[in-house]
């Protein structure tokens, strides 16, 4: 049953590059930029995993998936790639890096839990 619940779940994945090496990550929930979106629905936080070994982002969607629904689908789940672990489609587009990037201290309620 639970099963049938995650794969009903969105996922899209995005390449962007990372020091200039192409970098993948999949995002479950929410896939918008979360920095720049003033919406008051959005989320509050973001699960965001960062894989050990392997660096390989796709390994870990069904995790990603689980999370996401025991979280009740209020949190958007990201899961990024180690920088060079994915070869970008031919037909994906690969994201330039934003120009001076948010300092996430500036953000309003950010914390980190390590």
């Amino acid at each position: 049953m639970a099963s049938e619940v995650e794969e009903q779940i969105p996922v899209r994945e995005e390449f962007f590059l990372c020091g200039g090496v192409e970098t993948k990550i999949i995002k479950c929930g929410p896939w918008t930029n979360l920095f720049e979106k003033q919406d008051v629905s959005k989320p509050k936080q973001l699960i965001f995993i960062i894989p050990g070994n392997p660096g390989y982002s796709a390994f870990y969607v069904p995790f990603a998936k689980a999370l996401y629904t025991l979280m009740k689908s209020r949190f958007p789940v990201w899961i990024i790639s180690h920088a060079g672990f994915s070869v970008t489609p031919k037909d994906k587009k690969v994201l330039a890096a934003p120009q001076g990037r948010p300092r996430l201290s500036a953000l309003p309620n950010y914390r980190t839990n390590v």
